[in-house]
């Protein structure tokens, strides 16, 4: 078994940030076990429903509160929450609020969704992150919803992550 040295990350230390989160821990730093990062959303914003082939999530809902679609079910996590998202389960999240939603979310194994989130980067740099998002997604392991998304958006008045 390899041993892997533990590391601390101070408030203002991220390792990457990208236009939606500031990651804190890479996969090269824990031996490719987790990947973590702290992110927002803003009132009335959508990440749009999509389900993972290649990993977990844990989010703690730090300040405000998200709304979170797993599968079928819509449950509020107000600040101080903790959500589990298996791979192979769709969800969604937004901010159906009139307040900020910060979070902070582990995810495993670290490798394939890091790849995504700097990939998504770099398609956001260059404008093109609604044209590519889902060839990016698929490459990934990661299926998008995109007529759920819309169904969504008209339900509850959201805007998708990124507009």
């Amino acid at each position: 078994m390899q041993v892997i040295q533990g590391k601390v990350v101070g408030p203002a230390d991220a390792q990457f940030s990208s236009p939606f989160s500031d990651h804190k821990l890479l996969g090269a730093q824990t031996g490719g076990a987790v990947f973590s990062h702290i992110g927002s959303l803003g009132p009335g914003t959508l990440i749009a429903p999509h389900t993972h082939s290649r990993e977990d999530e844990v989010t703690y809902v730090v300040e405000g509160e998200l709304t979170i679609e797993l599968g079928e079910d819509i449950s509020n996590a107000p600040a101080g929450s903790v959500v589990w998202r298996p791979r192979g389960e769709r969800h969604a999240i937004w901010n159906s609020t009139s307040q900020l939603a910060r979070f902070f979310e582990v995810v495993t194994p670290a490798e394939n969704f890091e790849a995504f989130t700097r990939d998504v980067t770099r398609s956001v740099a260059t404008g093109k992150m609604r044209e590519q998002l889902l060839d990016i997604g698929r490459a990934h392991g990661i299926e998008f919803d995109l007529r759920h998304a819309g169904e969504l958006t008209g339900r509850f008045s959201l805007r998708p992550l990124g507009s």
